[in-house]
């Protein structure tokens, strides 16, 4: 080392990334970070969080629909089953629908007050009916659903082989094919949602189904077996906002994954 220049340690600065460095990489498009929310003071404190913006209305609609006879028809099966729509909606031209809740159910009649009714509970009639929620015909989420009880199957089901055209199936596959017959029947799939008042996918997670204008929105209940008791309607229920399309797509875009 020479004397004349003696040892000078590099700032601390020196061995730090600059703020935001690294962060922003990632396919194009993806635009910046966003900042940390706890260097940012709210105007108005947590009220704001709960102020609904006079650009979007609350929207909720509650179809009730009166069963009718077949609902009890002994001939009523996973064969035959029964279908009924309990409502739709079409989005208004210029506007989207953000659908953020959904529930389905069944009432019954009280037996002490003329006239009133009572909620059935929920998914006490898992094994009589299912419900189908859909946008323009087309079911939103990758979902299945065994609303009958299937055989317990002899051979563990991740552990069966493929079954091709000429090979032999193992009777656990034939028991579930059995057992949900109604799907195929009814043109839903497995896809038909079971009678409770939770939509579907995670109970504390996000729910967010978006349907743009002119499309339509439409709540269905098949009857794939004898209802047991008196009925008095048969529940569906949508609720979420609406928007102007180009506020929906604005904020899509500005809260998309970075």
């Amino acid at each position: 080392m020479n004397p004349a220049r003696p040892f000078k340690a590099p700032a601390a600065e020196a061995f730090q990334w600059p703020s935001g460095a690294g962060q922003t990489a990632g396919p194009p498009g993806m635009g910046d970070d966003t900042f940390a929310v706890e260097t940012a003071r709210l105007v108005g404190g947590q009220l704001l969080t709960q102020l609904l913006h006079p650009a979007i209305t609350s929207f909720e609609r509650d179809y009730l629909a009166l069963p009718e006879v077949g609902l009890h028809d002994p001939g009523v099966s996973q064969e035959r089953p029964v279908q009924l729509t309990l409502g739709s909606f079409e989005v208004p031209s210029g506007q989207a629908l953000w659908l953020m809740d959904y529930g389905f159910g069944a009432f019954r009649f009280s037996g002490t007050d003329t006239g009133s009714m009572v909620p059935v509970e929920d998914r006490r009639l898992s094994g009589v009916m299912g419900f189908d929620l859909t946008v323009d015909s087309t079911h939103k989420g990758n979902v299945e659903f065994q609303l009958e009880p299937q055989d317990v199957a002899t051979n563990q089901p991740q552990f069966q082989p493929a079954v091709f055209a000429r090979s032999a199936a193992p009777g656990s596959v034939f028991a579930v094919t059995r057992t949900n017959s109604f799907a195929s029947t009814s043109g839903q799939g497995r896809a038909l949602l079971p009678p409770r008042m939770m939509p579907f996918g995670p109970a504390n997670g996000p729910f967010t189904i978006v349907a743009i204008e002119g499309q339509r929105v439409a709540v269905k209940a098949v009857i794939f077996n004898p209802v047991p008791f008196p009925v008095a309607g048969i529940e569906g229920r949508i609720a979420g906002f609406l928007m102007g399309k180009n506020v929906s797509e604005a904020l899509i875009n500005r809260q998309r994954p970075r």
